[in-house]
């Protein structure tokens, strides 16, 4: 029987500039959710510093380890949900533009850029499966997965390199341009109210930009090159781990809404997966997000997109996703000695092939997750205990 956990990030920001309002409540409604559908209670891990105790903080460090402990864990079948609320930042820049989420710790923001998100489920064991929602800005490629519905967008590892001269000072003008431009938009989205939505009469952006920047610079660059957009490369690095997927609040250089919705703070692209959940069933929506399928995923993110719209939201959440939602076999895997190195390549460049056709695959869709095989809705639900307010 497969196990299910939770890792619940939603740092509220409290006493920083940069404080928002509905984060916590994001990821006590998640958690929830997730315990009603049938993942047990002590399974899910509940992040933020709205909580008192260091365990339960929102920094850099618990979530790094958060994620990489239940990744760790995971055999195939299993399925990780990771849901995070929060601010997101990029750096803005026309070579390599890098995103990050903004955990925080004693009052100062951290970061998690996408390549270090991407090096953690690298090592998902093939057949085990990552599900991710993320409320902040620029989340479009938080990830760095190599399929995405609607993003049309240059990977990190084929974008056109400059000489040392030449970046250095793309990117300075780039950070002036983008400073500048962060500042007029936080001043601008500081009065705008959704037009369509009275009830969202708080709308205020996740991401910021800030000399944070130079923190998003990796230690190195993955040598392959993949595609993006509706094309899929055969990509063998890119494929042989678990199957994660990602369902982004915004694209990549769109920002997300922090807003008060039916009287409540909440963001705005979680409060838009909530009704679909509600609409549509829990494991309905998880067979969307398992489906490895771009033909499944596109009614759910055009209802998303619709329903955002009909309610002032801009932003366009985007599907991503890569990996393999099936087990690969021990033999060629864990014991190549068996065959030659000659016959394993074929045998691996058939594979990805495979992996390739059924990613496209437009009319085929299985349901992949347990019919409704372990409900708890006897479990009581126990949030960290909330810091006080004075």
């Amino acid at each position: 029987m497969p196990n299910y956990y939770g890792l619940l990030v939603g740092p509220d920001y409290i006493g920083t500039p940069h404080a928002l309002q509905g984060c916590v409540d994001d990821i006590e409604d998640m958690q929830g959710i997730l315990v009603q559908s049938g993942v047990p209670a002590e399974n899910i891990k509940m992040l933020s510093d709205a909580y008192e105790g260091a365990e339960n903080a929102a920094s850099r460090e618990n979530v790094l380890n958060g994620l990489k402990a239940l990744v760790k864990k995971a055999k195939p079948g299993d399925i990780i949900f990771f849901h995070y609320s929060g601010h997101g930042t990029n750096s803005l820049r026309r070579v390599n533009d890098y995103e990050a989420i903004c955990p925080i710790k004693d009052g100062e923001i951290e970061l998690i850029a996408d390549f270090e998100l991407h090096a953690i489920i690298k090592d998902l064991v093939p057949g085990a499966k990552f599900v991710s929602a993320l409320d902040c800005c620029h989340s479009g490629d938080m990830f760095n997965l190599e399929n995405n519905l609607y993003e049309h967008k240059l990977t990190h590892y084929d974008k056109s390199a400059k000489a040392p001269e030449q970046k250095a000072e793309t990117e300075l003008h780039s950070d002036k341009k983008a400073a500048s431009k962060d500042k007029k938009e936080k001043k601008h989205k500081k009065h705008e109210k959704p037009e369509k939505e009275k009830d969202a009469e708080q709308s205020t952006e996740k991401g910021f930009l800030s000399d944070l920047v130079s923190a998003l610079k990796p230690h190195h660059h993955h040598g392959a090159s993949t595609s993006s957009g509706s094309n899929t490369s055969t990509s063998l690095t890119a494929n042989l781990h678990g199957y994660v997927v990602v369902l982004s609040g915004c694209e990549i250089k769109q920002t997300s809404a922090d807003a008060v919705i039916s009287g409540r703070p909440q963001g705005a692209f979680t409060a838009c997966l909530k009704a679909m959940i509600e609409k549509h069933g829990f494991h309905e929506i998880l067979d969307v997000f398992l489906s490895s399928s771009k033909a499944a995923m596109k009614p759910l993110n055009d209802e998303m997109i619709d329903w955002l719209k009909e309610r002032g939201y801009s932003q366009r959440p985007d599907f991503s996703f890569e990996g393999q939602l099936a087990p690969l076999q021990k033999a060629l895997m864990v014991q190549p000695e068996l065959i030659s190195k000659e016959e394993r390549k074929a045998i691996l460049n058939q594979f990805a092939l495979l992996i390739h056709n059924s990613a496209n695959n437009t009319t085929l869709r299985q349901s992949v997750t347990p019919v409704q095989e372990a409900r708890n809705d006897g479990q009581e639900i126990h949030f960290p205990v909330r810091k006080k307010m004075h």
